[in-house]
């Protein structure tokens, strides 16, 4: 558990400290992601580069290994040694691309605690601190949470702390700093509030309510939109035996992808409902960011 927590501290204080530096310049909770997306696109750059040259050079052989599995059908080892020959033959590595494209991974899931835990790694407050304060927050206003996963109920608490400074002195008397709510109001919508698909059951129907719903929805779109400028992108570099662009191959791939190009967006649009908006935001902004990336870098290494 030491080292677990030794390994994570690596990614979360750093980007805890940057992510509350943006802050403090844009006062605003989601400018501040937005920059904040933008800031982790950009630092990961040379990962995502060597994952991209790794994984084309995969996608542009595939039609080549295809035709070896069905010329050797029979014969495992055949298929093994040729497959081989083949990738050495072009230079492309077996596992590069993939090992390359779980580095970003180990970065970001860590990365979601800095964005889901503001009072500990915004605000500087301890684990054990930052647990009493919101559960006295919870005991004091228990409706301000009736939607929302208990992932993200600090996100929720972040936004009103200011206005239970005094009794937070009472529930942690040791904490010896005065603590201010953070600025969740992003474009007349407030991002620690979770959206309401019922739309028709919101009373008072007016920006700040559709924005919520809006979002989501945004969200989901924007993923989805990202996976299809990708696999069109990687369409591009499926060649055959002869070098030509093959797009039968390409047909093929996109016939597998086809299901978790529909899955992986109605899955964001779910969990965006009981999330905090301020994580659609960071979303939508990560995938532009990853979109305007992926075209760079699929141009220049093809």
């Amino acid at each position: 558990m030491i080292l677990a927590f030794n390994l994570s501290d690596i990614v979360t204080v750093p980007f805890g400290w940057l992510l509350a530096q943006l802050y403090h310049f844009t006062d605003n909770y989601g400018a501040a992601l937005i920059i904040f997306a933008l800031a982790v696109q950009v630092i990961l750059t040379p990962i995502n580069a060597k994952a991209k040259k790794g994984m084309m050079g995969m996608s542009r052989l595939t039609p080549q290994i295809q035709d070896i599995q069905r010329r050797y059908a029979n014969d495992p080892q055949k298929q093994q040694e040729l497959t081989q020959k083949l990738y050495q033959e072009h230079g492309v590595s077996m596992t590069g691309g993939c090992l390359w494209s779980l580095i970003p991974l180990i970065v970001i899931i860590p990365l979601y605690q800095v964005i889901r835990q503001p009072i500990q790694y915004m605000m500087h407050v301890s684990s054990e601190n930052a647990a009493l304060i919101l559960e006295g927050i919870k005991k004091a206003a228990p409706s301000l949470f009736e939607h929302a996963n208990d992932y993200y109920h600090q996100m929720i608490a972040a936004s009103h702390v200011g206005e239970y400074a005094d009794q937070i002195k009472d529930w942690v008397p040791d904490l010896g700093k005065t603590l201010h709510s953070l600025n969740f109001n992003f474009l007349g919508i407030d991002l620690g509030q979770v959206p309401d698909w019922k739309i028709w059951k919101i009373e008072n129907l007016n920006w700040a309510a559709i924005g919520l719903v809006v979002l989501p929805i945004v969200a989901a779109l924007t993923q989805m939109l990202s996976m299809l400028l990708s696999q069109k992108m990687n369409n591009q570099v499926a060649t055959n035996a002869q070098g030509e662009r093959d797009d039968a191959a390409a047909a093929v791939a996109n016939q597998t992808n086809k299901s978790m190009m529909l899955f992986m967006p109605i899955m964001s649009l779910v969990f965006c409902f009981t999330m905090p908006a301020a994580i659609s935001v960071y979303w939508i902004a990560q995938a532009v960011f990853g979109m305007i990336q992926d075209y760079f870098l699929t141009k220049h290494y093809r």
